[in-house]
């Protein structure tokens, strides 16, 4: 399985049922076992989830900053533009170098159980 942040709609709508058929297949018990890391799934849907949120919050600050323009500051509605612009940017940033740490580990899970399976045969 691919690790990576993103993806489209129907690839992240597939991992999902992938894990819940799985959750499914083992049981509850399977699922409290810890056998099988649900995260890097999960993980998908809710960095595109906060992508989203970030965005429309820099584009509601953005709005935030015209109104000031219209209020008669122009200076500190132009300020606040580029803050919401630029603060959107770097929080998208910081997100998703967030979401790759925990999946690089994730990753490093798997591997290591890959190479437990070979060491076991």
């Amino acid at each position: 399985m691919d690790v990576t942040a993103g993806g489209t709609a129907c690839e992240l709508g597939k991992d999902a049922s992938e894990a819940l058929r799985e959750i499914r297949k083992r049981g509850v018990s399977g699922f409290f076992r810890f056998d099988k890391m649900y995260f890097p799934v999960i993980a998908r849907f809710v960095f595109v989830l906060k992508c989203v949120v970030i965005a429309l919050m820099a584009v509601a600050g953005a709005l935030g900053g015209v109104v000031t323009m219209l209020g008669g500051s122009i200076l500190a509605g132009l300020g606040v533009i580029v803050v919401s612009i630029f603060g959107g940017i770097i929080v998208l940033i910081v997100v998703r170098i967030s979401f790759e740490m925990f999946l690089i580990a994730f990753n490093i899970n798997e591997n290591l159980e890959a190479i437990g399976g070979k060491l076991g045969q």
